[in-house]
């Protein structure tokens, strides 16, 4: 009870002394995008994308117990490589 407590003082009850009456944690943060100016570039991740869905491949063609990790890495492969499009169209990327 007094951790749960200390979370009402610290989260719920500021939140309610302002006017608002969302907790804490529901709130959103403000929104950052990476872009070429951090030093992200298309063709490294382009070339990190691919990589990824290659190993997988590897992997999936080992047998049954590398199924997980290869669905893993096929994941993050596609997920590079549509943050490569992000940034190759709009400039910039949504940090996930």
């Amino acid at each position: 009870m007094r951790g749960g407590t200390r979370f009402f003082r610290q989260c719920i009850a500021p939140q309610q002394a302002l006017g608002d009456s969302t907790m804490c944690f529901l709130k959103s943060r403000p929104k950052r995008y990476f872009t070429s100016k951090d030093g992200y570039n298309t063709l490294d991740l382009l070339h990190f994308g691919i990589n990824h869905i290659v190993s997988s491949g590897v992997l999936f063609d080992r047998g049954h117990r590398c199924y997980d990790s290869a669905e893993y890495l096929a994941h993050i492969g596609f997920e590079i490589l549509f943050k490569a499009l992000a940034l190759y169209s709009k400039g910039q990327f949504k940090i996930t």
